[in-house]
């Protein structure tokens, strides 16, 4: 029983280690992409540039205008998952079904400890 306990405890912990590591992720990315998205709305290419990770030569292309068409200002409701080193600003989350979650987003990787838009957007 006391091994039990131990395990349970152990697996909170955990778990809720990583809720709040996420959390302060999102809260960094949340912070980087309004930067983003007024600059990509206002014709910054310097500060878009800055905050984008380069794109390897022959690995794909961005589409800034795909970013404006699917990305979106962020409110309350808007959303960042964060999984590991890769993240998705979601401006607009749905749910399908009522639980599985959904929405139009921009992917983020974390680079050198710092958090880079891709340019690869989901449609949902």
């Amino acid at each position: 029983m006391r091994i039990v306990l131990v395990l349970l405890c152990a697996l909170l912990g955990a778990a809720t280690w990583l809720v709040l590591r996420n959390r302060g992720e999102a809260l960094v990315i949340k912070h980087r992409y309004e930067l983003f998205w007024q600059a990509l709305n206002a014709g910054d290419e310097t500060v878009v540039e800055a905050l984008m990770r380069p794109v390897d030569q022959g690995r794909g292309f961005v589409n800034l205008t795909w970013i404006k068409d699917y990305g979106g200002p962020l409110d309350d409701e808007s959303e960042v998952r964060v999984s590991g080193a890769k993240a998705w600003v979601v401006p607009d989350p749905i749910y399908h079904f009522g639980v599985l979650p959904g929405g139009d987003g921009v992917a983020a990787v974390k680079v050198d400890g710092k958090w880079f838009f891709t340019g690869r957007i989901s449609i949902d």
